[in-house]
């Protein structure tokens, strides 16, 4: 996997600190507008807008994307909840999971 160095930025749901991503699947794509992350400490599903500035995706959104991408998501989602937070003040990474 290839971490991606980004501007830092906070998770809009919980406020943890991300400055990387990791592609998943040993993508070493860097993101770039429209891809999914996921804040590890929380979970929340993030967009990377124009800006490459998270912002939170609505649960309508995460429904239309294909199954695969969903389960991915939604596996990540369980694991990063039952492994538990992160302090808020610990660095944060973000996951890519879907390309736009």
């Amino acid at each position: 996997m290839t971490d991606h160095w980004m501007p830092s930025d906070l998770c809009p749901e919980c406020g943890y600190a991300v400055d990387a991503a990791t592609g998943v699947d040993g993508d070493a794509a860097r993101p770039k507008p429209g891809d999914i992350s996921l804040c590890l400490r929380c979970g929340a599903a993030l967009e990377w807008d124009t800006s490459m500035v998270m912002r939170s995706v609505p649960e309508e959104a995460l429904r239309e994307l294909d199954a695969k991408t969903r389960r991915l998501i939604e596996g990540a989602k369980r694991h990063i909840k039952q492994r538990g937070l992160f302090p808020v003040s610990a660095k944060g990474q973000a996951r890519v999971v879907k390309k736009a």
